[in-house]
């Protein structure tokens, strides 16, 4: 009899609980490409002096992954389902439904409220792991659509990957003004110098 019960409630159960399906990426970080690009600036601003020994990302990726700013692209945006509709996750999560409870008839549901929802159960279907001996970092999406698993991991890496470019430009970008600045500096001090050593 125990037998059968426990049968009996496993098969039930199979087909109450929602099926998940998990995607994966991996992203192997370049250490600032762009940064590589102006070794040379990097050397004269050494000599400036400029600190720029220390070339490595002053950014956590695992963080940039879990960030409100890729969360709420996500939330806000349309997504590709198995069954061909395009939906966002807040219908997906049918987060927008009014409780089955509501005693209040004129309760409308505030959209920043779900969007809010939507951002914390979002990042609770994604995980994120950082190998720290290669610096291999593995990103995982877990949603009930294939597609939709499929589609935000790929999201994610990319919105990763413009983030990284965006850093690594700013960073170029004021290591190029601050040489120009200090040459321009320099070169007035040698001037001044030649011109003392003339009276002199």
């Amino acid at each position: 009899f125990v037998t059968l019960l426990f049968l009996v409630l496993g098969t039930t159960s199979s087909f109450l609980l929602k099926k998940y399906y998990e995607a994966e990426i991996s992203l192997y970080p370049a250490k600032n490409d762009v940064s590589q690009g102006f070794s040379q600036f990097q050397s004269l601003a050494a000599n400036l002096g400029m600190n720029t020994a220390d070339n490595d990302q002053n950014f956590n990726i695992p963080d940039v992954v879990k960030s409100r700013l890729i969360a709420s692209k996500a939330v806000n945006q349309k997504w590709n389902t198995k069954n061909s509709k395009p939906t966002d996750l807040i219908t997906l999560w049918n987060l927008n439904k009014p409780p089955l409870f509501n005693f209040f008839k004129n309760n409308k549901i505030d959209p920043s409220i779900n969007v809010e929802k939507a951002i914390k159960k979002f990042n609770d279907h994604i995980k994120v792991s950082e190998d720290r001996n290669s610096g291999l970092i593995k990103i995982s999406t877990i949603f009930e659509d294939p597609i939709i698993a499929a589609d935000i991991a790929n999201f994610i890496g990319s919105q990763v990957e413009i983030y990284i470019q965006k850093e690594n430009s700013a960073q170029s970008t004021k290591e190029k003004l601050f040489i120009s600045e200090r040459l321009s500096i320099v070169k007035k001090e040698l001037e001044n110098s030649e011109l003392d050593l003339k009276d002199f």
